[in-house]
């Protein structure tokens, strides 16, 4: 019986899906974690690339919450490193053959690496593979050390200063908007993810704060804003579609600043806090309890 690479994906991501939902499960119901969501309207089902600020172990939590109820939690592929198949055995090859993206560190360099990263996704040729691809463009999470040296260096560079955010790293994203144009991944969205803690704004919980506290909410509050795009709307060019990312990232960086003036109102109206311009901000504030 010939080997049906699109049957075991199916299979591969409902079995991974059953954890994933359990563990969503244990974080929003056993552990009582209250997220909040806002901006533009996602449609179930569609297949897109995720971009999000990458602040804490939770942010896991918040993209994998709207993925399930959206219906994409199955399909969720994170970038991986390739050396994690044999660094962790079991948990690293049970990535790759669930389909995560498993790059090398130069993988960027090569344009061969560039397409084989991504052929999976796009086969079988016509349909290709149902998947929220989700990258974390600042590549590393951000603490106080590293917010200082990214301003350090928007600054050489005579680029806005970012006071919630790294400077986006826009190579990676660059080359799957380019890779996946014209396939069956349709659109972009950008996540915001934003948290307000016991030690105030942009202070989330950590894996073992999650697993100890038996309520999370309060004290932790979770909110993520979405802005969504077509993919065929992004700009052609490497150049333009860098500039279209930062500045993506500008306008994050500006709605985390207004909900650090005025956190989500509970009552589902909105805190618009220190906006300044009307592309920025959380607006159509909803809570969406499948629990």
């Amino acid at each position: 019986m010939p080997f049906n690479g699109l049957l075991a994906y199916e299979l591969n991501s409902q079995i991974a899906s059953l954890l994933w939902t359990f563990m969503q499960w244990v974080f929003e119901h056993r552990h009582s974690a209250l997220v909040t969501f806002s901006g533009d309207v996602i449609p179930p089902g569609e297949n897109a690339i995720i971009i999000a600020n990458h602040v804490s172990y939770s942010d896991f939590y918040l993209i994998n919450g709207l993925a399930l109820r959206k219906g994409m939690l199955p399909y969720c592929r994170w970038f991986a490193k390739s050396s994690l198949k044999w660094q962790l055995p079991i948990f690293g090859m049970s990535m790759y053959l669930i389909g995560m993206v498993m790059v090398t560190r130069d993988w960027l360099r090569d344009s061969r690496l560039i397409r084989s990263a991504f052929h999976h996704l796009k086969t079988p040729l016509g349909t290709g593979k149902r998947v929220w691809l989700v990258m974390f463009l600042e590549g590393t999470r951000k603490t106080d050390t590293k917010l200082l040296e990214s301003q350090k260096f928007c600054e050489s560079r005579g680029k806005p200063l970012l006071k919630h955010v790294l400077a986006p790293r826009t190579k990676g994203f660059v080359a799957a908007v380019q890779e996946l144009r014209g396939t069956h991944v349709t659109h972009v969205y950008d996540l915001t993810l934003a948290y307000h803690g016991p030690k105030g704004f942009g202070h989330a919980s950590t894996l073992t704060t999650v697993h100890a506290l038996r309520r999370l909410t309060p004290p932790y509050l979770y909110h993520l804003h979405v802005r969504r795009w077509a993919l065929s709307d992004l700009p052609k060019s490497n150049d333009q579609l860098t500039a279209w990312a930062e500045r993506v990232w500008l306008e994050k960086d500006q709605t985390l600043e207004g909900l650090k003036n005025e956190w989500i109102d509970w009552d589902g109206l909105v805190g618009q806090g220190s906006l300044t311009d009307s592309n920025s901000g959380a607006y159509g504030v909803y809570r969406d309890s499948i629990w």
